[in-house]
């Protein structure tokens, strides 16, 4: 049990050492002050801290040893503040204290060991105080709230802090939520008032001082919650030094309540200027102070190594021990590098409270100890906790009572002891300095090597700082601390002195060794809890073989525990559970070691997980592994739970796994009947395995077959159960073919699969065995990789064979057909699909569509004596070669033709061969054709000729191409008229001998030659009844016009000599018709056309319906056009406008031309036109003529009255009193012109 505070001072108490945190300053380099230059020497030595240190005497050589770190730990220990040189840390206890939850940066001071840190009784605000006297105030993320500066004295030295403390609230205020209260060493005293509000700024509530009291300065300082201030400084010589000060509200604000003797005036003068010169120091002089958490005790350090007990408020001295009274003093530190002879290391450095009965005390050397404050026994036991040299601690008070402390190892990189920094600092002394100071001004002045200093070398260093907690604690605590620490005989002997369970000791180091037959005796044999250890022989699993034999068997020897299933409490139900998986664990093990067959094969994850499946889950991975040995082993041992599921599991080997190693384990079928597989037992039935037992075997089993084998593959059900019949055995093997083949495309396991099948007395495997084979020779030979089973068997033999020959060429087609067609040929005498000889027709017709060059090589293989694998005579094989050539679309074989036929036998006078030479002749008949064609560059395949054999169309159209290949390169006609007699004879008997000769003599008319137009006159009959003439006149006429027609169509202006080519041709006709007469006036028209600068094609004139707006045309080409009149009216007539009706023709030519002639303003020629209307008696001009008459400009007085007056008699009834007023108007005026024209 842990010690109360009551009892804490009269016997030991517990306690735990915890390190919470660690830094390492790897790079910190210290330079001896020898180093220096001369002018920082000598200001070094001024300096406002050499003064201060001056004035104060050797009282600060305490804060000279301190480290530059300090650490503040707030009341109740939540939180802790960590200042280095220039950061600051802030930690919580949510996270013992690992994690920063507050950061800051911190000015470096000239001496940081003169800092001060507090905390705020709320935790809100953290005071730092640096060696000036600033003040800086922190939250709890390390906001700086606010900056105090310190005071200075008229020399310009700053003030150190030597109290810093926030007080308890005197009132409530919702603007300042604390207060803080600062001493610094000459004796100034302020309060600052703070708030949490943002923006809100400090104010300083109270100033005080004390520098009457001590004119020397003060020392320590501690506050009390009841308002209190306690100040020590150097003493009287018959008094302490310490002085009591009541905190009020308003002026003066501070009040002794409990005084020194008072120096008079002359007295303080003297000690002030004594102090200076002479270092004056009383060994009386208070350095540390501390107040009990009851606030009933004070507990003083004093500078001669003196602790002092005091009661409180009245100073009252209770208790005093001088060094050499103080038990245990010079216990001497193994982790000091000092030298353990020198009796300052002794010296109490730091003291606070662990309770109202016991103090903590630290001493230079680190050592730490709780003591009494009766007898100043070690609390902590026969020797002192030992820490670095001088370390800081800090004292928690209420449920987290305990010591926090802040130590700092420090290595050096030189070796020898001598060249240690402390041994520097302490050789420094001020005598030392002010000679070296003065040596280095002179040697700076004089340049004189006397007074140069002496050089020392740098030191780097590497300092370790830890933050370390020593807090109370119980026996069960500290000794599971023991035990997680590996203190195991400390552990034994604390379980020993308070009766705690040794068991935990041997669990804890049973569990950190490894199994052997040695740990089994000497831990997990000496537990007492049964259950425990038969569970530790369930969980364990050894790294060896062996080791877990004999953790099995010490585990079922300590479960034997025998008792009737009625008399089970829950502990013996749970120890026989166990028994249960061990003799399951056991089993698993014999199976493993079958399975890897050697105990060096032994792994401990794999057995581990092996033991914990259930065997279904065990022999799916086995096999999903691909290994078939472990599969085999488990089928044998355990058959009860693996085998009902043979074919789902045989369904999970790799589908890239060969067949063939796996063989073994496939089901054979043996007249319709599956041969069942033989199982074995390892052992005989445990008791309790049996009777009413069983019921706990059966909830071991937690995880279902379902969920192992058939949750994300539902279609093995159909497989499952301990005898499935020969149908559904079948029916697995074509399935798990498929499976092989689609996820793998291993076509050769899934043909071996089917080999093993067949040779299993699977039956219905022929057709997908054939398959396989096909798709063998397309993967492996063919390199087809897009093919798949599924895709394959949808195709019939001939789809096969393309897939086979997708990439064989005329020189690998014999070898190819041997090696991939001739198999599969051979399998299909078994199919419906086709023969062996209807397929080979099928290949030769299918290549035949690309090239005759496969049938041709096929041909003459057979030709040079090889055997025909396909069982086909040479003239079944020439017959097919024949098909071959008609089913050829290309133009381009008629080479192959020819080669084909040379291979062919001559025709004999065997009647049986007679069929077969009547084909060849037909084909020699085509070829023939073919070849005529070809002289044209018209290239026709035998196919084209033969399909379309006596199709007129078709013949005409071969005919037509080649007459225009005669007439682009002026061959004979002669030649041509004899090929086109043979086309027709042989191949169009529709076509008529006079079509063919009609043509011929039209080619002849339609060449750019005259001559050769010219001799058509031979063959033409120019006029009727003109006899030796082969083409009648109707047809002549006929021929002549269109010959001339396609001239006169392809010219591209009226004297282009496409236009003298048709003239020529006209003129072939001697005897007048209107036909000949018609395409002349055309002719002509289009020359007129040209005359008048018209810009249009032949043709265009030729298919324009509306003629008469050439006429318009010709009137707009020129300005001028419209006065050539008459060639205007010669040009209408040659175009037949209006046909055979001379007088509209030339009327309405008439009309356009006055129309014209009137918009370009020409009267006199628009009045002639008019006139020759008016003579003519066109009606139709009456418009044109009426709004000549009425045009003012127009002076033609006597033909204005003739105009009009033809104007009245052709118009509409309408406009008739209209033109009847125009023309009196006009007449009366003409007559007045006439009398006015004759009286004058």
């Amino acid at each position: 049990m842990a010690e109360t505070d009551s009892d804490a001072s009269k016997s030991d108490i517990l306690y735990e050492f915890i390190i919470l945190s660690e830094w390492i300053e790897d790079y910190d380099s210290v330079v001896s002050k020898n180093t220096l230059n001369n002018v920082q020497e000598t200001s070094l030595y001024f300096s406002p801290w050499k003064l201060l240190k001056k004035s104060t005497g050797n009282t600060l050589r305490f804060l000279e040893t301190e480290y530059s770190w300090h650490l503040a730990v707030s009341k109740d220990g939540k939180v802790v503040a960590i200042l280095k040189d220039v950061s600051l840390e802030i930690k919580t206890a949510k996270d013992g204290y690992s994690s920063a939850v507050g950061k800051a940066s911190i000015p470096s001071d000239q001496n940081p060991k003169l800092r001060k840190l507090k905390w705020s009784a709320d935790n809100s605000f953290l005071a730092l105080a640096r060696d000036n006297g600033t003040i800086h105030v922190f939250n709890l993320l390390g906001c700086n709230l606010a900056t105090i500066k310190g005071p200075d004295d008229s020399n310009g030295i700053y003030q150190p802090v030597v109290g810093l403390d926030f007080l308890q609230p005197k009132f409530k205020s919702s603007q300042w939520s604390n207060e803080l209260l600062v001493v610094y060493h000459k004796g100034d005293v302020k309060s600052i008032l703070l708030s949490s509000l943002d923006g809100q700024e400090s104010y300083e509530n109270i100033e005080f001082s004390l520098k009457p009291y001590y004119p020397q300065g003060i020392f320590s300082v501690a506050y009390d919650s009841n308002y209190l201030l306690i100040v020590s400084g150097p003493p009287t010589k018959n008094e302490s030094g310490i002085t009591v000060w009541r905190i009020l509200n308003d002026y003066p604000f501070l009040k002794c309540t409990v005084e020194m003797e008072r120096f008079s005036a002359s007295s303080r003068s003297f000690l002030k200027f004594f102090s200076f010169c002479s270092n004056y120091q009383n060994p009386k002089t208070v350095i540390k102070m501390s107040i009990s958490p009851s606030n009933n005790f004070l507990a003083c350090i004093h500078l001669c190594g003196e602790i002092s007990l005091w009661r409180m408020p009245g100073i009252l001295l209770q208790r005093k021990w001088s060094l050499h009274e103080q038990p245990q003093y010079n216990k001497s530190n193994i982790k000091s590098r000092e030298n353990s002879n020198n009796e300052d290391l002794f010296y109490p450095f730091d003291i606070g409270w662990w309770s109202d009965n016991a103090l903590v005390i630290v001493r230079r050397n680190g050592a730490l100890s709780v003591c009494s404050i009766t007898t100043l026994q070690n609390l902590l036991g026969d020797s002192p906790e030992f820490l670095a040299e001088s370390p800081q601690i800090s004292c928690i008070k209420g449920d987290r009572s305990g010591v926090m402390a802040l130590e700092c190892k420090t290595s050096f990189n030189c070796k020898r002891r001598e060249d240690s920094y402390f041994d520097e600092v302490n050789k420094d002394t001020e005598t030392s300095i002010l000679q070296e100071s003065i040596q280095a001004a002179l040697y700076s002045i004089t340049d004189i090597e006397k007074f140069e200093p002496k050089r020392k070398t740098p030191k780097v260093i590497q300092r370790i700082y830890r933050m370390i907690a020593l807090k109370k604690t119980t026996p069960e605590e500290l000794y599971a601390r023991k035990i997680d620490n590996e203190e195991y005989e400390e552990a034994l002997l604390l379980a020993q002195k308070y009766n705690l369970d040794c068991d935990l000791v041997y669990q804890k180091r049973w569990r950190n060794s490894n199994v052997s037959l040695e740990s089994i005796h000497s831990f997990l044999e000496k537990i007492n809890k049964i259950q425990w250890v038969v569970n530790e022989c369930v969980e364990r699993v050894p790294d060896a073989l062996e080791d877990v034999k004999e953790l099995l068997k010490f585990g079922l020897e300590k479960s034997n525990i025998k008792v009737s299933f009625e008399s089970l409490d829950s502990e013996k139900r749970q120890i026989v559970l166990y028994r249960i998986k061990l003799l399951k664990f056991l089993d698993k093990l014999s199976i493993y070691e079958k399975i890897i067959g050697s105990p060096k094969k032994y792994d401990k994850n794999e057995y581990d997980n092996f033991r914990k499946q259930p065997a279904i889950a065990a022999i799916v991975n086995y096999a999903r592994k691909g290994n078939w040995e472990a599969v085999s082993t488990m089928f044998t041992y355990e058959g009860n739970e693996t085998l009902p599921h043979r074919l789902p599991i045989l369904s999970n080997f790799p589908e890239t796994l060969k067949p063939l190693q796996y063989r073994c384990l496939l089901p054979e079928i043996v007249e319709r009947e599956v041969i069942s597989w033989e199982t074995k037992i390892l052992r005989k039935l445990d008791w309790c395995e049996k009777n009413s037992y069983e019921s706990l075997i059966c909830e071991d089993n937690d995880v279902t077959v379902e969920e192992v084998l058939y949750k994300n593959q539902e279609h093995l059900k159909y497989f499952q159960g301990s005898t499935p019949s020969a149908d559904v055995v079948e029916e697995w093997y074509k399935r798990r073919t498929y499976e092989i083949e689609k996820n793998t495309g291993l076509v050769e396991n899934a043909l071996n699969f089917v080999i093993l099948a067949r040779e299993r007395g699977v039956k219905s495997m022929n057709k997908l065995y054939s398959d396989l084979l096909t798709l063998e020779s397309l993967v492996y030979l063919v390199g087809d990789e897009n093919t798949t089973l599924k895709k394959l068997e949808i195709l019939n033999h001939f789809e096969q064979c393309k897939l086979l020959l997708a990439k064989t060429a005329a020189s690998s087609f014999i070898t190819d057909l041997k090696n991939l067609i001739v198999p599969l040929a051979k399998r299909c005498k078994t199919g419906n699909c086709h023969t062996p000889q209807a397929l080979l027709k099928t290949i030769l017709l299918y290549f035949s569509e690309e090239s005759l060059e496969f049938s041709l090589k096929f041909l003459n293989h057979l030709k040079e004596g090889y055997m025909n694998p396909f069982d086909l005579t040479f003239n079944e094989t020439a017959l097919i070669v024949l098909d071959c050539i008609y089913s050829c679309p290309k133009s381009d074989q008629l080479e192959n033709c020819f080669s084909i036929l040379e291979c062919l036998p001559q025709r004999s006078e065997n009647k049986e061969e007679s069929d077969l030479h009547d084909k060849i002749d037909d084909v020699e008949i085509y070829l023939e054709v073919c070849e005529i064609l070809e002289r044209y560059e018209i290239s026709k395949s035998v196919k084209f000729i033969y399909e379309n054999k006596n199709v007129e169309e078709i013949g005409k159209e071969l005919l037509s191409s080649m007459a225009d290949f005669t007439k682009r390169v002026s061959l004979d006609f002669t030649e041509l008229l004899v090929d086109f007699q043979v086309i027709q004879s042989k191949i169009f008997p529709c076509i008529s001998d006079d079509y063919c000769r009609e043509l011929c003599t039209l080619t002849q008319m339609t060449c750019e030659c005259e001559e050769i137009i010219m001799s058509a006159e031979d063959i033409l009959e120019c006029r009727k009844g003109e006899k030796n003439k082969i083409i009648p006149f109707e047809k002549s006429i006929q021929l002549v016009l269109e010959a001339a027609q396609k001239h006169f169509e392809k010219a591209t202006s009226f004297d282009d000599h496409y236009i003298e080519l048709a003239q020529t041709c006209l003129r072939l006709i001697v005897e007048p018709h209107f036909l000949i007469s018609e395409e002349l006036d055309l002719i002509e028209a289009v020359q007129l056309l040209g005359d008048f600068e018209v810009n249009m094609l032949p043709v265009q004139v030729r298919k324009n319906e509306n003629r008469i707006k050439l006429i318009d045309a010709c009137l707009k080409a020129k300005p001028n056009n419209y006065k050539s009149y008459q060639k205007l009216l010669q040009l209408a007539q040659a175009l037949r406008i209006y046909g055979d009706n001379r007088v509209k023709r030339e009327g309405e030519v008439l009309i356009m031309i006055a129309e014209f002639a009137l918009k370009v303003s020409d009267y006199e020629f628009c009045s002639e036109i008019c006139n020759h209307l008016v003579n003519r008696n066109y009606s139709s001009a009456w418009m044109v003529i009426r709004l000549l008459a009425q045009n003012e400009e127009f002076r033609n007085r006597s033909k204005k009255l003739h105009f009009l007056a033809f104007a009245i008699l052709h118009c509409p009834p309408e406009k008739i009193e209209e033109l009847i007023e125009s023309r009196l108007e006009f007449q009366e005026k003409y007559f007045s012109n006439v009398i006015m024209d004759t009286l004058s």
